[in-house]
Parts: C-alpha cells; sequence; structure tokens
C-alpha cells in the first residue's frame, strides 16, 4: 500500500545528500519559504515547488550561525537566532539571503524566543530568567535583562498570549508576568501543573488565545483570562551579608559553613566589627519592589520593631560584644505581612580584656599579688613579734637570773653565818649546777619537757636547802607510766615562776613540810601540766600585806600572760592557756594553789624542730672558715 508518510531526500545545488541532516528548529517565511536548522551547522532554504519525484531541492543560506537552535522572525523579516555556541544573530532576510547586522556573544542558554509586536522586542527565555533585545532610535539592537526576580529562574519555555503578557515555564512553575504592571505571578503543582518538569520550548498559543505548555508528564493547557493570580505571602529571607564592607569576610564567620545567606542561621564575629549591613528579600515576585520590611534585634540598644518600608537593608553600626537574635518580617507586593520570620543569630566576641579566661587570670593575678604582699607584711609582722617576744623573753631571763642569784648568794651567807660550812658547799654545788643548766640553755625559747622538769628539780633542791629541816617541802612528779617528757617541747622557762611563788608565797608561810605536785598528762594532742601547793593560797598572802601580794604575782602572772598572749598571736590561734585555782576545803579555809596549763603539742614540737634547724644554720654559718 502507499505510504501514508513519505521520506523526502535532499538536494543540496542540485547535490544529492546521501545522509538527511537532522533538524533543531523549523521557520515559515512570510514568502512561504520555509529555513531548517540542520544539526551539521547549516540553515538551509527550502522553496516547496522544488519538490520533484520525491527529492527536496535546498539551498544553503549564506552567513547563517552554526548550530541553530531557535529561529524566530518579525514581520518586517527581521530574524533572530540562538545557536549552541551561546550566540544569537540578529539578521535581516530578503530573498533568500540572510544579512546579519547584530551578534551578541556569551549568552546563557535560550530556550524560546518570541517576537512581541507591541514592544517592538524579542523576548528571550533564558537559563538566567527573563531577557529581550530591541532596537534604538538609531537602529542599533541591544539586550537586556528584566530584573523582576531576585533569584532568576532557569526558564525552560515561553509564549505571549494575546493580550501581549508574557508567560513562561521553569521547574515547577507557570510564570505570568504583566510588562505594563511589572508584576509577576507564580503557579505551582499545587495549581494543578502536570509535574514538576517542563520540556525545553515545548510550548504553544493557539488562534483562540489557549496556551499550551508540555512536560515530562503531560501537557497544561489554559485560556489566561481564566487565570486569577493568588497573591503568594512573603517569604522573608536575608540574600547579602557585609562585614565591614566586605562581603565576602561573613563566609569566614557562617557557623553553619554554607557561602548562601539564606542558609545562615549563626554567625560569630571577631570584636573588631564596625559594621554589619544585611540585605533582605520578601522573596515573592509578583512586584518586589512593593514589599515592605521589618526588624526586631533581641540583645540591642532597641527592643521595638524597626519599620524599613521599601528598604531592603539593615545597618548595625559599632554594636557592642555579646549575643544578638535578629527577626525579619516582610510584606508581599499587597502589604500583607508574613507569619513566617526569618531568624539570624550572631554573637560578637568580647576583646581580649574582657573575655572570661583573661578577667579570671586578671583577678589570679590581682590576688596572688595581694596574697604575696598580705603575706609579706604578715611575715614581716610576725619576724617583729618574734623578735619581740625574743626580747621580751631575754629580759626576763636577765630579771630572773639576778633574783635567782642573789637569793642564792643570801642563802649562803646565811649559812656560813650559822656556821653551817657544810650545808653551804652543797648548797653551792646545787646552786652551781642550776645557774650552769640555766645557761646552756639559754640561746633556746623551746626546751625538752623532760629538760624543763629537770631545771625545776635542781631549782626545787635549792630551795628545800634554804629551809630548815623541819619546814622542808616535798617534790612529787606525777604522770602516767607511758608518759615520756622527752616527747614534748614546751617554752623554757614557762613553769618556774609558778613554782618560785609556790616555794615562796605558799610553802614558807606554811610553819610546817608541805607538798609541791607536778602532773604531766597527754590528752586529744594537748599537753596538760599542773602545778599544785598546799601552802597558805593567795588570800593569805594578800591579807598580810598588799606589799607581798604585789610581790606574789610580780613575776610569774604578768610576764607569763605577756608570753602566752604573744604566741597566741604568732601562731594565729590559741595554743597555750593557763587557769589560777585558789584551792579551799570543805570548811572554805585556803588550802593551797593550783596552776593549771594547756598547750597544742604538735605546734610546739613544730616550733622547736624550726629552732633547732635555725640554731643549726647560726652555726654552720659562724664555723672557722666559712665563707658566704
Amino acid at each position: 500500500s502507499e505510504d501514508r508518510f513519505r521520506k523526502i531526500s535532499f538536494k543540496v545545488n542540485d547535490r544529492l545528500l546521501e545522509k538527511s541532516p537532522g533538524f533543531h528548529d523549523l521557520l515559515s517565511l512570510p514568502d512561504g519559504k520555509t529555513l531548517l536548522s540542520g544539526n551539521e551547522g547549516q540553515v538551509y532554504l527550502i522553496d516547496s515547488m522544488h519538490l520533484t519525484n520525491g527529492c527536496l531541492q535546498a539551498v544553503v543560506v549564506k552567513n547563517s550561525c552554526r548550530n541553530v537552535r531557535n529561529m524566530e522572525i518579525n514581520p518586517q523579516s527581521i530574524l533572530a537566532t540562538y545557536s549552541l555556541s551561546d550566540s544569537l544573530m540578529i539578521a535581516s532576510y530578503q530573498n533568500g539571503v540572510l544579512a546579519v547586522d547584530t551578534v551578541f556573544t556569551n549568552l546563557p542558554f535560550v530556550s524560546s524566543i518570541e517576537w512581541d509586536e507591541d514592544r517592538s522586542r524579542f523576548w528571550l527565555s533564558t537559563y538566567d530568567g527573563l531577557q529581550y533585545i530591541e532596537a534604538d532610535e538609531m537602529g542599533k539592537w541591544h539586550i537586556r535583562k528584566r530584573e523582576y526576580l531576585a533569584e532568576p529562574p532557569m526558564l525552560e519555555s515561553l509564549v505571549l498570549d494575546h493580550c501581549g503578557e508574557v508567560w513562561m515555564t521553569a521547574r515547577g512553575q507557570i510564570i505570568h508576568f504583566k510588562p505594563e504592571q511589572d508584576k509577576t505571578y507564580t503557579y505551582s503543582t499545587n495549581d494543578g501543573l502536570q509535574g514538576t518538569e517542563f520540556v525545553t520550548n515545548a510550548s504553544l498559543t493557539t488562534r483562540d488565545g489557549q496556551i499550551y505548555f508540555g512536560g515530562t508528564e503531560g501537557v497544561n493547557c489554559f485560556r489566561p483570562a481564566e487565570v486569577h493570580p493568588k497573591m503568594p505571602m512573603a517569604r522573608p529571607g536575608i540574600t547579602g551579608i557585609v562585614i565591614n564592607e566586605d562581603p565576602t569576610l561573613f563566609w569566614q564567620y557562617n557557623g553553619g559553613g554554607s557561602k548562601n545567606p539564606l542558609d545562615s542561621q549563626r554567625l560569630i564575629l571577631p570584636d573588631d566589627v564596625s559594621l554589619i549591613e544585611l540585605y533582605l528579600s520578601a522573596r515573592e515576585y509578583s512586584a518586589p519592589t512593593d514589599c515592605q520590611f521589618k526588624f526586631l534585634l533581641e540583645g540591642g540598644r532597641n527592643d521595638d520593631w524597626v519599620e524599613l518600608g521599601n528598604s531592603p537593608m539593615i545597618s548595625l553600626p559599632n554594636l557592642a560584644f555579646g549575643n544578638y537574635k535578629l527577626l525579619v518580617k516582610a510584606t508581599n507586593s499587597e502589604g500583607i505581612w508574613s507569619r513566617a520570620v526569618h531568624t539570624l543569630y550572631f554573637r560578637i566576641r568580647p576583646p581580649i580584656f574582657a573575655r572570661l579566661w583573661f578577667i579570671l587570670i586578671a583577678f589570679g593575678l590581682i590576688g596572688l599579688f595581694v596574697f604575696i604582699l598580705v603575706d609579706r607584711s604578715r611575715r614581716k609582722k610576725t619576724k617583729q613579734l618574734v623578735e619581740i617576744a625574743n626580747v621580751e623573753t631575754a629580759l626576763e631571763r636577765l630579771m630572773l637570773k639576778p633574783h635567782v642569784l642573789f637569793n642564792g648568794l643570801a642563802a649562803t651567807k646565811r649559812l656560813i653565818h650559822k656556821g653551817q660550812a657544810v650545808e653551804a658547799e652543797n648548797y653551792l654545788g646545787r646552786f652551781s649546777d642550776y645557774m650552769r643548766n640555766l645557761m646552756d640553755n639559754g640561746k633556746r625559747e623551746m626546751i625538752a619537757l623532760d629538760d624543763e622538769i629537770g631545771l625545776l628539780e635542781d631549782y626545787i633542791k635549792i630551795e628545800q636547802l634554804r629551809m630548815p629541816p623541819e619546814q622542808r617541802f616535798r617534790y612529787e612528779l606525777d604522770m602516767a607510766e607511758d608518759f615520756d617528757p622527752f616527747d614534748y617541747q614546751v617554752p623554757i622557762l614557762l613553769l618556774q615562776p609558778f613554782v618560785e611563788n609556790a616555794v615562796v608565797h605558799g610553802l614558807r608561810g606554811l610553819g610546817q613540810a608541805g607538798i609541791i605536785r607536778i602532773s604531766l598528762a597527754h590528752e586529744k594532742a594537748i599537753l596538760h601540766i599542773n602545778i599544785r601547793d598546799n601552802g597558805i593560797g593567795r588570800a593569805s598572802t594578800r591579807q598580810k600585806s598588799q606589799a607581798e601580794a604585789k610581790n606574789h604575782n610580780g613575776i610569774a602572772t604578768p610576764t607569763t600572760r605577756r608570753r602566752i598572749k604573744l604566741m597566741n598571736k604568732l601562731a594565729g590561734r590559741g595554743v597555750i592557756s593557763f587557769v589560777i585555782e585558789d584551792l579551799v576545803n570543805e570548811a572554805g579555809e585556803a588550802k593551797g594553789t593550783s596552776v593549771h596549763f594547756e598547750l597544742d603539742a604538735a605546734y610546739f614540737n613544730q616550733l622547736a624542730n624550726e629552732e633547732a634547724a635555725r640554731l643549726a644554720r647560726q652555726a654552720e654559718d659562724q664555723r672557722p672558715g666559712r665563707t658566704t
């Protein structure tokens, strides 16, 4: 049977082509001829009269662009062609000849070309948005970009409706642009589109005004007059962030790592930021210049919303360091505020001197400096107190030694006058032992309790020899079997003044042999020392004479109180104390006196160790041949 579809062979310049070329586009010319763009890079002019014996006689058009993809011609026979070499040619057609007028290069991909008779321009749908070409008064052609969208979409096709309005397709969108009103309306799959993908240049406007767009999942067909736009709500966003007048700096401080400001949610900025500029977009493209903006900066000087009007820029100069939260709202072109709020968090880091670690270090250094000063002052004061205490102790010893010496000489003289030479010789022997021991320990502030008891026993023996045999008192030392007095250190001559008081003012007036008992004990880190006599007591002494009463406390009580006060002050706490108690019998009569000491054993042992080390260093420094 006869083929319903005929295959036509091509002759070019009377030469039959062995293989027919493929074609990108066909264009019917006003003179009835047809232009075909071939994929081998030529444009063919075809006259239907040349069709003979199934062979089409074609003429190659001279001066044509190569790899032509789209073609459009206006009633004045002005032709616009786009080639895959990213160039677009404007040419005039006459008598089968194309005369090239202008060539535009380095264009984005042009998917469709449409002539607009009312505005005398070619509309171009490109992968960089909507553009158009028109001639100026001198007939020179210019290409212009229509800046109706902040983010130009990749347009796949374009047609004009009977009202001269532009309809375009992009990914997931049909876009309606009204040039006279400069407004854009966008329709998505929610409005019934066939799918999200449209085919390049698959578009048609019929004679009755219907528009067809072809896609990968079908065809959309509509009458423009029956499509009523729904104004979309604004979707506010930040499309530009400029820091210190440098638009690239924000990449370094963007916490999310994206170079797109719309994706930025958090910025961490250095302390030298003096100006932050933010450029806004409502992302509602029907009439972008009609959109309005406002912002709220939490953490700033003003906690109210700031109206920007139609100005899409926020300028934030000289912000203090701290944390901020920026909220942005926008309206659509009809003035309706968006419910959506764009949020940007940013932090301006404090200068180094205001950072927590610096403040902590600074306060630490200041505290250390103050501590050193206070410690040095305390040490100096402590040294002064020690020196004062040493001087006072030395003075007391100077007072004590003549006192003991005079008493010893007087006792010796009295024995000699009585003709008791043996007793005098015995007394002088014991007295010389006591003075020798006292001199041997003269430089020490601390002494072992065993040595302190030894000094007391030497003194007691001397005092016993001074008394008549019938009045000589007994001496008793009371301590537990496991108590070793050599393990404890005490201030030197702490006990001797009180033993002397017990002998001189307590036992001598008794008229009979009395008793002095010294008790030693250790309990809960406290050394207890008790001196107890059964003498006449302090009350009886005061009754004898005011002078004797004064003598009774002359050395022991005031001196010991001063020493204890100094020692406690040096230690910074109470390390030693004493209490004097008047003893009475059941009838309320005096039966002696008790003096009770309590000492911090560990503290005085440590003090003695430090003194021993100091004396050793002094001895080493004074050794012959020692150089410093």
